[in-house]
């Protein structure tokens, strides 16, 4: 889709997408479903960014919540890591644009773990 990671720190990630025509719904905006996979990719970022090397994660929950309709590109999303344990990352973010003006706030729920559904676990032992 496009998407450009241009800054990611430890439970930080900003991305950036330019709003191409593919992406626009029949009254000329940006589709909530382009804006949404924008900001969920932007939030697992910022969740990989704390990430160990046998680590990985999965979206459990996802709140978003539309502002106003994105009309120009390019659109910044900025995410961060509010919490982190074990097994969960909780992260929050938003979706601007070119003004700076917010378009999509939203916050979601991350599993963590060294192995998911659909790939091997590592081997017990010490």
């Amino acid at each position: 889709m496009g998407f450009r990671v241009v800054d990611a720190g430890k439970g930080t990630a900003r991305l950036t997408m330019e709003l191409r025509e593919e992406f626009r719904n029949p009254g000329r905006v940006a589709h909530g479903g382009v804006l949404a996979s924008f900001l969920d990719t932007a939030l697992a970022a910022a969740v990989i960014t704390t990430l160990r090397k046998d680590e990985r994660c999965a979206t459990i929950q996802l709140d978003l919540h539309f502002l106003r309709p994105a009309i120009d590109g390019p659109l910044v999303a900025s995410t961060r890591v509010t919490r982190r344990t074990r097994r969960f990352a909780f992260v929050a973010g938003e979706v601007t644009d070119t003004r700076g003006a917010p378009l999509l706030r939203g916050q979601g729920i991350w599993f963590v773990g060294d192995h998911l559904a659909g790939t091997k676990p590592r081997a017990a032992g010490p």
